[in-house]
């Protein structure tokens, strides 16, 4: 009984070495067919089962505290460079993000210096740009906004109707001189 077995491995693994590309590509298509059906199940096992699903890992969590926080500082202290550069690349992508849409707000395809919308008096508003762009409060108040404010703009959790963009030297309008 053994021996057949072992002929039937023998010979299934034999099958899939000779038909390889075409398995994969029906395998493909299948995944394709029914990823929404998939899926749909997916959401409402969580949905069904968040619950027991919240306090299982609760309590892997509880159990393994020590052991996740010695390995995420060993693998920030490996990894310091690539994990700094990750978000040194994320944070610029958002803010280029969030300048876009401030850009929108003022009707224009790309982000540029909106130094039009100074006073009209002011001695900057003849001023060329200068230095990089920049997010301004036209009422003030910015100081409010700083922790996360890129994300929340580019996510929609902040209005953009009290914002313009401004480079370096035009962001100065405001100030005391």
């Amino acid at each position: 009984m053994s021996d057949c077995h072992e002929n039937d491995k023998e010979y299934h693994r034999a099958y899939y070495l000779a038909h390889r590309e075409e398995i994969i590509r029906k395998n493909t298509i299948r995944a394709r067919e029914n990823s929404d059906r998939v899926r749909a199940y997916h959401q409402e096992y969580r949905r069904l089962n968040s619950k027991k699903m919240k306090l299982y890992f609760q309590r892997y969590a509880r159990k393994h505290r020590r052991e996740k926080a010695e390995y995420l500082q060993r693998y920030w202290t490996e990894h310091k460079q690539e994990l700094m550069a990750k978000q040194r690349a994320y944070a610029a992508k958002t803010r280029a993000h969030c300048m876009e849409i401030i850009a929108q707000r003022w009707g224009d395809a790309v982000p540029r210096c909106r130094f039009d919308t100074l006073p009209e008096n002011h001695p900057l508003r003849h001023a060329p740009c200068y230095g990089k762009l920049q997010a301004d409060h036209m009422n003030g108040d910015g100081a409010k906004d700083r922790r996360n404010f890129y994300c929340a703009v580019a996510s929609g959790k902040r209005g953009v109707e009290d914002l313009r963009v401004l480079c370096r030297l035009h962001q100065l309008w405001n100030q005391q001189y």
